[in-house]
């Protein structure tokens, strides 16, 4: 009797910057009693594969449980799985890259392991058809990607067994396929109910592999899962229910499977990643579009037969979705370039760069640049982590490429790759990205010597699960067993009141005209208007210079309300060896103007502990006046104002020139995650404005922007 196969790769990755109790908690309720769980079961085979990250952390946190997976390899039981060290989306940053992360992963895995690993995990499986080079050429034999993929290059879905070979430039690379019934089933359907599917299913092929590769935290660290998998043993009733059918079902490692059969075939896999990723890359309104199609298929006497042509988006596309992820890619490109082009000069000490290269390689984490389940994009913190990494390998790249203690440059570019170019302001101490295309705005501010991004805000945007929190929908129980974190949620109907969306990016430096109307509720709500009807932002000539010891960058533009505009030059001022910098105002009424405008500047800010308990705004108008970050501020004649952490003792204080009239309130957004639907904090709004532009031709102002950490 042929026997039916079965292959399992469990995936196990913590993002960096996560919160350190967050990792404790799944190591104690997922890698650790998965591990010890396995161990019982010497005849159960399979693959585990680790983020870099995640080893950092448990070597340091928990070396003991090396010796746990050393035993493991050892008996032959598991092996481990290479993959970019750090987790990155593998067509999100450049080919030197690729290949960086996953030499250093599997140099990682022969030191610490003695494993030679052959095998990779791909992350978020994200392929694009450019990869089997690339892997190809950084060691890699086989890798694992969903049915899904296959199905998208034209296999019938029953034919998606065993492995296929596919190549780029002539370069292979053998693909197991991830069967999407198994990823549904494990761990939530019963062990006999799963090993008849596969009996019925494999019975059709003899000597077929079913191939299972999915997260391990759905073994414990996803919602209600550990009491089911650990104290209801259903690990252990599935182990035991997979040995009981020896006689016709045998476990494998997918290398072993490799020498039992050869490959299915040779096939060519377009862009693809899992049928969820592709329905979040969709912009909001699509995919509400799209999965209303997905279910109405579902519902045709036919609708299988054609859910096969259905696709969502390209991952690619959520840099177009989400602004804030473009900015954090396009940033990672110039930090990753920049140490390309000092590796390629002979004159540079490569040694010297190690320390920016690893840097640079944890800001590729993915878990940030995106947003779907997960809240990922939307996660404070991991922004906040990404960002530290990034920054920190800019400043290493700049010490060794400037060779002086204090310096200031100032560059213009298309950095962000969308048309029309931007500015960077770079000193010793500072960083400033500016858009023309934004109005002149600001959308990144790096704190250089503090490794901080104090621009990390995230904008509030319609996403296509709001509409679930809108209906209040609350989920119904038919079992005991937990349900998958794509299942619906239980709802905070309270939410609903934070559906607020906003028209733009939050940047700083963002110029309007009021005409006197408009309140505090409108800036809460997102509804002032600072643009020609249609448009976001209005374009802003640019020019910049360098001289005595300054970065200049001068831009001029126009802002409008209903009745007139206004013509406004600002200039950004940033000097070597300082940490500050100004930005000079001069804005100019049209002649006979009668009408009672308002100037304003919108600013954003955030510091990395966000919104803690160590965290207050502060304003100075006749005295000094502490607030919390949850308040809302609406003050008259103030001069400074900005925010204090007393958690990473340091201050960001706004000075202005001319008393202004402060509104102030904190951002924040609603977004899922695998544990339900969150509000958090992003960045703390201000926005700073003069009345009565209309007794004058012209208003000039300036701006002082200081740090200051203890």
């Amino acid at each position: 009797m042929e026997k039916t196969y079965l292959g399992f790769v469990i995936h196990f990755h913590q993002p960096a910057g996560n919160f350190d109790f967050v990792i404790e908690r799944a190591y104690n309720q997922c890698y650790l009693p998965f591990v010890n769980v396995i161990s019982d079961y010497p005849d159960i085979k399979m693959s585990f594969h680790f983020s870099g990250c995640l080893l950092e952390w448990l070597e340091e946190k928990h070396p003991e449980f090396y010796g746990k997976l050393e035993k493991l390899i050892n008996r032959g039981q598991i092996d481990i799985m290479t993959g970019g060290f750090y987790e990155p989306i593998m067509p999100a940053i450049p080919e030197r890259d690729r290949i960086g992360q996953i030499s250093m992963m599997t140099r990682y895995i022969k030191s610490k392991f003695r494993h030679v690993p052959r095998g990779m995990w791909l992350a978020e499986r994200v392929w694009e058809p450019s990869l089997p080079k690339t892997l190809h050429d950084a060691g890699v034999k086989y890798l694992v990607l969903d049915d899904t993929h296959l199905k998208y290059a034209g296999i019938n879905p029953e034919k998606i067994k065993g492995y296929f070979i596919t190549e780029d430039e002539g370069k292979t690379v053998c693909v197991f396929p991830s069967d999407k019934v198994l990823r549904y089933s494990i761990p939530f359907k019963m062990p006999e109910e799963i090993i008849n599917d596969i009996k019925v299913r494999g019975a059709e092929s003899p000597c077929s592999l079913f191939s299972y590769g999915d997260d391990g935290e759905k073994f414990g660290e996803w919602p209600n899962t550990y009491d089911w998998v650990y104290e209801k043993r259903w690990l252990r009733n599935f182990f035991e229910a997979l040995l009981a059918e020896g006689e016709w079902l045998e476990v494998v490692k997918l290398e072993e499977y490799m020498k039992i059969k050869g490959p299915e075939g040779r096939v060519y896999i377009p862009t693809a990643s899992y049928d969820e990723m592709l329905e979040w890359a969709l912009p909001a309104g699509l995919q509400a579009e799209f999965e209303d199609a997905i279910e109405e298929m579902k519902k045709r006497s036919e609708g299988e037969r054609y859910l096969k042509f259905l696709k969502g988006g390209f991952w690619r596309n959520f840099f177009v979705k989400y602004p804030e992820a473009n900015q954090m890619q396009k940033r990672m490109l110039y930090t990753s370039n920049k140490i390309a082009a000092m590796l390629d000069d002979e004159k540079t000490e490569i040694g010297k760069l190690n320390k920016a290269i690893k840097s640079l390689y944890r800001g590729q984490c993915n878990c940030g640049y995106w947003h779907g389940v997960f809240g990922g994009l939307y996660s404070h913190h991991i922004r906040t982590a990404i960002y530290k990494n990034l920054v920190e390998a800019d400043k290493l790249t700049n010490r060794v490429l400037k060779k002086k203690k204090t310096w200031v440059d100032v560059d213009k570019s298309d950095f962000n790759c969308d048309g029309f170019d931007e500015v960077v302001i770079s000193s010793d101490s500072l960083s400033l990205w500016i858009d023309p295309s934004q109005g002149g705005s600001m959308v990144e501010f790096d704190w250089m010597t503090q490794n901080m991004n104090l621009q990390n805000t995230m904008s509030r945007k319609r996403e296509a699960y709001h509409k679930k929190i809108d209906e209040a929908v609350l989920p119904e129980r038919d079992n005991e067993s937990p349900q998958t974190i794509h299942s619906q949620r239980v709802i905070d109907v309270t939410l609903a009141k934070n559906l607020l969306y906003d028209n733009h990016s939050r940047g700083s430096f963002i110029d309007y005209v009021l005409n006197g109307s408009e309140s505090i509720e409108n800036f809460i709500r997102g509804e002032l208007s600072n643009t020609l009807p249609g448009k976001a932002f209005n374009l802003y000539g640019c020019s910049i210079k360098k001289e005595r010891g300054n970065a200049i960058a001068h831009m001029v533009g126009k802002v409008h309300n209903n009745n007139s505009e206004c013509n406004v030059s600002k200039i950004f001022y940033v000097s070597q060896g300082k940490e500050k910098f100004k930005v000079s105002y001069n804005v100019t009424l049209p002649k006979g103007n009668s009408n009672p405008n308002i100037f304003a500047v919108e600013l954003n800010f955030s510091l990395p502990s966000a919104c803690s308990e160590g965290n207050r705004l502060f304003i100075v108008d006749m005295n000094e006046k502490y607030s919390s970050m949850d308040n809302i501020i609406n003050a008259n004649g103030v001069n400074s104002f900005g925010i204090i952490s007393q958690f990473e003792k340091m201050k960001l204080k706004i000075d202005v020139s001319s008393g202004c009239r402060l509104w102030s309130f904190p951002v924040k957004t609603v977004s899922q995650s695998e544990r339900g639907y969150d509000l958090n904090y992003q960045g703390t709004a201000f926005l700073a404005s003069w009345n009565n532009l209309s007794d004058k031709k012209t208003f000039n102002v300036d701006f002082t922007i200081s740090l200051q950490s203890d």
